[in-house]
This record gives structure tokens, sequence and C-alpha cells, in this order.
């Protein structure tokens, strides 16, 4: 004889949707916890540094540079807003880039000389060292 408990389709159907639930709350975790990078690249030319950062998507006035003797920190920050309208619809959509990456170079530099340049999604910085010894290449992502 084939015994019935009502608690085994309870137990089954609390199953389904945990799972479901799981499901959607990792797609959105994924979603808005992928770090977007900004990779550097920091390398000794000499008697300067040369600091590199791609930024695709963001414009020069989007983008802060803040140096010091020992630390670079990149900040760029984008907001988006765009409005649709017809007879029977209305759309408004705001977005936000934020990206922020501060690293300590690899020797003391003058940052009162340095040389920023932002180009084609690309940053530039140049600043002398304040010693001439030559430093190691050094490659962040």
């Amino acid at each position: 004889m084939f015994e019935w408990d009502p608690f085994d389709e309870f137990e089954k159907v609390e199953k389904r949707m945990k799972e479901s639930f799981r499901k959607i709350f990792d797609d959105v975790e994924n979603e808005f916890s992928t770090v977007q990078g900004m990779p550097l690249q920091v390398k000794d030319e000499d008697n300067e540094l040369v600091i590199r950062a791609e930024l695709p998507g963001f414009e020069k006035e989007d983008v802060g540079v803040k140096l010091t003797a020992d630390t670079v920190e990149i900040a760029a920050h984008k907001k988006e807003e765009r409005h649709e309208q017809s007879e029977k619809i209305f759309k408004s959509e705001r977005k936000m880039n934020a990206i922020r990456r501060a690293i300590t170079l690899p020797g003391e530099v003058n940052s009162k000389a340095a040389n920023v340049n932002f180009e084609k999604g690309i940053l530039t910085i140049r600043v002398p060292k304040k010693n001439s010894k030559k430093i190691k290449e050094r490659r962040q992502n």
C-alpha cells in the first residue's frame, strides 16, 4: 500500500522555491558584486615613473587623480540619465558608474611635477622620481 505524506509535497515545494530564490539572488549578487577592474601599469622610465590606467567609457572630466610622494589614487565617476516619452509610454533611466583604485608606488616621486594626460580611455601619469634608482616594472590587474 502506498502511504501519502502531505509534508513530503511541502518539502518538495520548499526545496524548489529555495533553489529558485538562490538562483535569483546569485544572479543579482553577481551583477552587483562584479568589481569592475581598472588595469594599471606602473613603469620605470629612467628618471620618471609612468602610470597607465585603462578607463574605457569615461571622459576626461569624469576622472580625478590624487598623487602623493608614494601613492596614486585614481577615481572615475559617471552619471547618465535617459528620458523617453511617447503618447502612452514614459521611461526614465539613471545609471551610475564609479571606479576607484589606490596603490603605493614602488618609490618616492615629485608629485608636484606630474604630467597627467587622458586620451581615448587611457589615463597616463608621468611623474619624476625623487631619486633616480631604477625601479622594477609593476603590473596590477
